[in-house]
């Protein structure tokens, strides 16, 4: 009886095992190009970025791939280092689109985007971005081919705006302090305006730096001498953050700090210590209510594979994951037909949960994904809290 079971068992297996090597014999391959960098001052981000990504493809892959017109495809990623320089973007795209013959590329992300836009919108590729500054170039009317997959500076900052109002209606006035990265003076009308939609005015000009500064203390001074309710930091990188907080609690200032970035509260007490309190992230939090199935499931596989809990950027993965939702809604391959298909959309699947197709006013294109983000904070007694999520992102 014991042998007669244990056959059927390995009969089932084998049959299962069959059907999967069957399905991956039949399967063609959907080359997707992966911007990253993996040397310079941005490789810690890029290669985390490699190790997201590649697990968001494997979790395509085993449910199917894309299917298009009946016939299914698994994704291949072809990562190309960036070298975290615009002529790196460029560099890279050029190996990707000439030489490995790509049509899809995700990323670049950050600040990136300007150099990736000439070739891509050359050569007809279709190329998802992970995040957007609003500069020239990124995402407008020249953007033919190109998808903002993640929600950009401009998402976040909608996004903490909702959850400021909701859980600091106290809150009247901030000052503002952000990279100097030639994002600015595009961002400050749109920052404006954003604002004072939510009832929240500006105090004196956007404090900036350089992403390479070292010694934040006079960053730190400036913010302090600004009589504002709050800090509103939109973009940023946890080492920035955290060296902030440090030059602000110091000099005995303790306003709540509103990050719009994706660095975990966990990662910025790691980095500030005793002064990262009143400070409110958008990262991700593992096992959180309300985390969205193919999230939980993400995070599972992800820090099995890299074997520690860190910040997740999720921005050249939700790339990936943006590409194959958008072709597989438009049941085609031609990247002309996926653009005319994408911008017809309302929603669109992210790994966040449902996102909405928008950014008519703020990009001049509705070529844009605002999705669900989740809100953490550490309070005053330096102790991390999990607010919830803000799903009702939309960037006009």
């Amino acid at each position: 009886m014991k042998l007669k079971s244990l056959f059927c068992v390995s009969l089932c297996l084998s049959i299962l095992l069959l059907a999967c090597s069957n399905v991956s014999a039949q399967a063609e391959k959907l080359r997707i190009g992966l911007l990253v960098a993996l040397t310079g001052w941005f490789s810690a981000a890029g290669t985390a970025e490699l190790d997201e990504a590649t697990v968001i493809a494997d979790m395509i892959n085993e449910k199917g791939g894309v299917t298009v017109g009946g016939k299914k495809y698994l994704i291949e990623l072809v990562p190309e280092d960036m070298k975290s320089t615009h002529e790196g973007v460029t560099a890279a795209l050029n190996k990707l689109i000439y030489d490995k013959k790509i049509r899809y590329v995700a990323g670049p992300t950050a600040f990136w985007g300007p150099a990736s836009a000439p070739l891509c919108e050359a050569n007809k590729i279709l190329n998802a971005i992970g995040y957007c500054a609003n500069t020239p170039g990124e995402l407008d009317k020249t953007t033919k081919y190109r998808i903002l997959a993640e929600n950009g500076t401009m998402g976040h900052i909608y996004a903490m705006l909702k959850y400021i109002k909701k859980a600091h209606p106290n809150v009247k006035t901030v000052a503002i302090v952000n990279p100097d990265d030639g994002s600015i003076p595009y961002l400050k009308p749109l920052i404006k305006r954003a604002l004072e939609e939510n009832g929240i005015t500006q105090v004196g000009d956007i404090v900036t730096y350089p992403n390479e500064l070292v010694d934040f203390s006079p960053i730190a001074s400036k913010l302090a001498a600004r009589k504002a309710d709050a800090i509103f930091n939109p973009n940023a990188i946890g080492t920035h953050v955290g060296s902030i907080l440090k030059g602000l609690r110091e000099l005995g200032d303790n306003r709540w700090y509103f990050y719009c970035g994706v660095a975990t509260c966990s990662v910025l007490k790691g980095l500030a210590g005793a002064a990262a309190k009143n400070v409110v992230s958008m990262g991700i939090m593992q096992n959180a209510k309300g985390n969205p199935p193919q999230l939980q499931e993400f995070l599972v596989r992800y820090f099995k594979k890299v074997g520690e809990e860190r910040s997740l950027i999720f921005q050249n993965s939700e790339c990936v994951y943006a590409l194959a939702q958008v072709i597989q809604n438009a049941q085609s391959l031609d990247p002309d037909v996926i653009m005319k298909k994408f911008v017809q959309m309302d929603k669109v699947e992210t790994i966040y949960g449902t996102g909405r197709v928008c950014g008519e006013k703020t990009y001049g294109v509705k070529q844009a994904i605002a999705h669900p983000l989740p809100v953490q904070y550490i309070d005053e007694k330096g102790e991390i809290k999990f607010y919830g999520w803000i799903t009702d992102v939309y960037v006009p």
